[in-house]
């Protein structure tokens, strides 16, 4: 369980990242908006630093992950090819 949180904290912490970084160019250097920027990448690094020590459940739990988006996209190309007929 702990892996599968770290890791969709990592990918939601992608578009925190981001937003984050766009919020640190757009800022003056020491600003409280600059600041909340940092913060908003904070998640990302701290996931990333998790993934690094807890590196083999989190592999087993990605693994899970690839499983279950092959076979939700497997379901979904059948859903379509029916579509099509």
């Amino acid at each position: 369980m702990k892996a599968k949180v770290i890791l969709w904290v990592w990918a939601v912490g992608w578009l925190m990242l981001f937003a984050g970084i766009g919020t640190i160019e757009q800022t003056e250097f020491g600003s409280l908006t600059g600041l909340m920027g940092w913060l908003l990448t904070l998640p990302w690094f701290v996931s990333s630093l998790l993934i690094i020590q807890n590196e083999r459940e989190c592999l087993k739990e990605a693994d899970k992950l690839d499983a279950w988006i092959d076979n939700l996209f497997r379901r979904i190309n059948k859903i379509f090819n029916r579509a099509d007929s």
